[in-house]
């Protein structure tokens, strides 16, 4: 726009007191013109939010979502569900998360009794001193577990009870918490109806006679049946002293339709007096205290299972006993097969001569996948621990025909009988190895660092390695584990990574094996005790990856701070309870 000040606009000038008046009245009008364009515009503004506003809410009407049905919605809602674990009270976790979406939502979830049919819940801990705090937190726990159990409705029902187990508590706590902590259970019996699966751990015995009470027919659907650590005496939580009367026998007998049984830690006698229908199991767990074995010779404690559980397709055994005066001569083979075994999982502490005997008396010719843990391994400075010169299991695999595609073992092997063992199993497709734990640096009395001088034998070493390397030339027979894809490696010396490098590559490329898809390792640290792996081998694994290999290595005890122990909402998550 023109104006008659020109010299004055975009300069430092100062205009006179004339033009002063002047500018205010040249202003006005434009001022004015503005003051109505704004108007203008806001009116303007008003009509089109109140048409967008007009649009918006009838577009949403459009929605595709809108127009699916309400069991769809809740089918979804069931894939939300998390898959490797029970659900818990958590808001960040559905079901609860989706009762905070929308109304809408809300109300289907709600009324989704599926949606409500799992739950793991952890009572809450108390202190020295039961405050208002604790009573209102019981209270509401207590509420919460009512709400959730009557969303399932008729469903079946799986449940996991766990309580920490901690120090003592002074008597006045003892006895009100005697009175307070059965209401959970209370209400928890009144749907043993609907009980598909049951998970009890960590339970005094002065909050369990409630389930003395339970007879035949109030828990007709009931198959699985996990029990850990649980009838001690609230007094004393961390004694490990049988019961009188174990707590659960009603609970068993009461049990018709059990196939799935866990007893980790109970404080019972012989596993074998409880009133379990032991030839219908297809699942078992056994970790007892060593004076509850009903006999101090592993082998006649395996063909007494062999005998009593034909129809076991997953064992799982936690035995520690002494292997003097052992004699399996009186045994006769056929009578420890066990012909529809697919999962053998133990956890033991004999000899080699023990666990060979041990395993020859007993034949699992479905066998797919067994698990090897050998106990009390640890050692000092001063000791070179002694490697198994031979595979204990080998004779099992044999005389068994076993197809073995998963093998899990952490136990004292040479590589050599490792080795061996390998060349017999030309399905395993996931193998995970557990090395030596090398001596470090340590001090002496005075203070002084004391280094090493050897390093003990071990399982993970290049030789293995070379071995599971296939090369150009031989026949697709002649490759170890030709089929194998996963690999998992613990306590791994870093001595050892070019050849685990060049072992991985040639499995990732080479036309007469299966790819390697996942090679995760524990590096041990070196002398130096880095806490971090070096950038060499760092590359190294960056390399791995680069050629489609899901590589995941780290450093044992290095980085990550130690948190706090905290009694959250997923404490205590039982492991073998399954799909719900």
């Amino acid at each position: 726009m023109d104006t008659p000040f020109n010299h004055l606009v975009g300069t430092n000038n100062a205009p006179s007191p004339e033009e002063l008046e002047e500018i205010r009245n040249l202003v006005r009008k434009p001022e004015e013109q503005v003051r109505l364009l704004n108007e203008k515009i806001s009116q303007l503004q008003a009509q089109r939010d109140k048409l967008q506003s007009f649009i918006d809410c009838h577009r949403v009407l459009l929605s595709p979502a809108r127009r699916i049905p309400r069991d769809i919605i809740s089918e979804v809602f069931l894939h939300c569900l998390p898959t490797d674990s029970l659900p818990v009270r958590s808001i960040g976790e559905a079901p609860l998360l989706l009762t905070t979406i929308c109304r809408s939502w809300r109300e289907i979830a709600l009324t989704t009794p599926r949606l409500w049919r799992a739950f793991h819940f952890v009572f809450p801990v108390a202190g020295n001193i039961l405050d208002d705090d604790f009573r209102s937190l019981f209270q509401a726990r207590k509420q919460g577990l009512q709400l959730w159990l009557e969303r399932a409705r008729s469903v079946p029902l799986t449940l996991s009870l766990y309580m920490q187990n901690g120090p003592p508590k002074p008597r006045r706590v003892r006895d009100e918490l005697q009175r307070m902590y059965p209401e959970f259970l209370d209400i928890v019996l009144q749907y043993s109806s609907q009980w598909k699966r049951l998970h009890l751990q960590g339970l005094p015995i002065e909050f369990l006679p409630a389930l003395r009470r339970v007879v035949a027919g109030d828990v007709p659907l009931l198959d699985s049946l996990s029990l850990a650590n649980n009838a001690y005496e609230f007094s004393s939580p961390w004694r490990s002293s049988e019961v009188d009367e174990y707590p659960f026998l009603n609970l068993i007998r009461a049990s018709q339709s059990l196939r799935v049984m866990h007893l980790r830690y109970e404080r019972l006698g012989d596993p074998f007096n409880l009133p379990i229908r032991w030839g219908e199991l297809t699942e078992l767990s056994m970790s007892l205290y060593s004076t509850s074995f009903p006999t101090r010779d592993p082998a006649k404690l395996i063909h007494k299972l062999a005998q009593a559980c034909q129809s076991l397709r997953k064992c799982a055994l936690d035995i520690s006993l002494p292997s003097e005066a052992i004699d399996f001569e009186d045994v006769h083979p056929q009578s420890h097969t066990w012909p529809c075994l697919l999962e053998f999982n133990l956890n033991m502490g004999f000899s080699l001569r023990a666990l060979k005997r041990f395993f020859s008396a007993i034949s699992t010719p479905a066998l797919s996948r067994f698990t090897l843990f050998i106990q009390g391994f640890a050692t000092n400075l001063a000791e070179t621990p002694a490697m198994y010169p031979e595979s204990p299991f080998l004779g099992l695999i044999l005389r068994s025909n076993a197809h073995i595609s998963f093998l899990d073992l952490d136990l004292p092997i040479s590589d050599k009988a490792l080795i061996d063992s390998l060349q017999c199993m030309s399905s395993l497709t996931t193998l995970r190895l557990t090395g030596t734990i090398q001596p470090t640096y340590v001090f002496d009395d005075e203070g002084e660092l004391i280094m090493p001088d050897r390093l003990w034998p071990t399982t993970l070493t290049s030789k293995l390695f070379q071995a599971l390397t296939p090369t150009m030339s031989p026949a697709s027979d002649e490759i170890l584990c030709p089929l194998l894809e996963r690999l998992l490696l613990k306590n791994c010396a870093l001595a050892h990574t070019d050849s685990l490098v060049a072992m991985a590559l040639a499995r990732s490329s080479h036309s007469e094996t299966a790819s390697l898809k996942s090679l995760s390792v524990t590096f041990q640290p070196d002398s130096a005790g880095h806490s971090t792996l070096p950038a060499e081998v760092l590359a190294k694994a960056q390399m791995l990856r680069q050629e489609g290999v899901d590589t995941q290595w780290n450093l044992a005890y290095g980085g990550g701070d130690v948190s706090p122990f905290n009694i959250s909402a997923g404490a205590g998550m039982p492991r073998y309870m399954g799909e719900y």
